[in-house]
């Protein structure tokens, strides 16, 4: 306790210390070029269907982005809490095994009620507030200089449940080079913006008709520039991860409910019970089990080989003046690709020709819709969620 008390009022100071010095917005910082002291900046997200209906609720929902750094007083303080619950445990074993076999009720049941309430309420505090347990172990720190992100809704009444952890990578070859900075997220690739001071989307552009038409008249991107794009943004992929036995187990373990059902168990266990409580274990964790194994897990495996099945798709792209057969993963902002019968490959905005494609998958809607090509002197930036229904695929 007094280990967590003065890591609790270090890290109050580091947060203050943010806090008094704030990054400085985009156009300041281009006149001042000052401080890198960022802690949490607004999160820029990609496009993912038609623009809410309510301005004020998009404002409500918006994602933040915030910068935290390994520590290793947090990394040693939380080994500490979780060996905690794990001794607990076994000492439950003990003075079980001692309340059946040797000391009786009256030597063991203090010590079992202490260690029994301690244990269950740091089990169950970690299971309900994962998301904030995963950072109050993480040093506060700049975005210029975290090492790993967490993505939260800034309208904390939303739940602090839906906060994620990714960590921060470099790109080959620029690991002392902070414009190599990257993070991962729903598939998506955001790059460090040294202009910006937050990490932004890679895969994103809003090109205008006239520039798209400039690009299929001048026979696309040069192959050089493709790869360049491609180590920057990442490959045109849906990476479904899925856990290891062990992970899936203990994913669906992780949960409060299990906690509760532990706390039953042990009280019929200590109480001459132990018939009910080995049914009981029986049938919560042998449940738990197929569910994360049999349904979970297989289902998770059967989603990922679909988005590898897509990988192995030819697509005709035109580069360097000429139509090349390209894997679907290797596509890159920028390319020109010939559309033929069946699934679309990436986001694309129709260019030349119309479509008819089907969307009920994606939109809900029943009938198929026509696609018409962007305007050839257009000079406003195409936008999914603006032009998307008319002319993106």
């Amino acid at each position: 306790l007094t280990l967590t008390a003065t890591y609790v009022a270090t890290r109050s100071r580091l947060e203050r210390q943010l806090a008094e010095h704030p990054e400085p917005d985009e156009q300041s910082f281009r006149e001042a070029k000052a401080s890198k002291a960022s802690h949490c900046r607004r999160f820029s997200t990609v496009p993912m269907g038609d623009d809410d209906e309510n301005a004020a609720e998009s404002a409500s929902l918006e994602t933040v982005q915030s910068g935290y750094r390994t520590w290793f007083f947090g990394v040693f303080l939380y080994t500490l809490w979780m060996l905690v619950p794990i001794v607990s445990q076994l000492q439950l074993v003990w003075l079980t095994m001692e309340q059946y076999f040797g000391l009786g009720w009256d030597a063991t049941a203090r010590q079992f009620i202490l260690i029994y309430l301690i244990s269950h309420v740091i089990l169950f505090a970690t299971t309900q507030y994962s998301g904030q347990v995963k950072t109050f172990f993480l040093q506060p720190s700049s975005l210029a200089e975290a090492t790993h992100i967490a993505i939260f809704p800034r309208d904390k009444t939303k739940g602090l449940d839906q906060l994620q952890v990714v960590r921060v990578r470099h790109l080959p070859g620029s690991e002392a080079a902070s414009g190599g900075r990257y993070y991962e997220q729903t598939c998506v690739r955001y790059l460090w913006s040294d202009e910006a001071r937050r990490f932004r989307p890679a895969g994103v552009s809003k090109l205008s008709g006239q520039d798209a038409y400039k690009a299929l008249d001048g026979g696309g991107l040069a192959t050089n520039l493709a790869l360049e794009r491609l180590d920057r943004q990442g490959r045109n992929a849906i990476h479904v991860k899925v856990l290891g036995i062990f992970g899936s187990l203990l994913a669906e373990y992780a949960q409060p409910i299990y906690i509760f059902q532990m706390m039953c168990i042990w009280c019929y266990l200590f109480f001459d019970s132990w018939n009910i409580a080995l049914l009981w274990i029986f049938l919560v964790f042998g449940s738990g089990a197929w569910t994360s194994l049999m349904i979970l897990r297989r289902n998770q495996q059967q989603i990922a080989e679909m988005a590898a099945a897509g990988g192995h798709r030819l697509e005709k792209v035109l580069r360097d003046g000429l139509w090349k057969d390209v894997p679907a993963t290797d596509l890159t902002l920028g390319d020109v690709v010939q559309v033929k019968d069946g699934v679309v490959c990436a986001d694309l905005a129709l260019v030349a020709g119309s479509a008819v494609v089907n969307e009920s998958m994606l939109t809900g809607e029943p009938m198929p819709l026509q696609k018409l090509s962007l305007e050839q002197n257009s000079d406003a930036p195409f936008d999914y969620t603006t032009h998307g229904k008319k002319h993106g695929l």
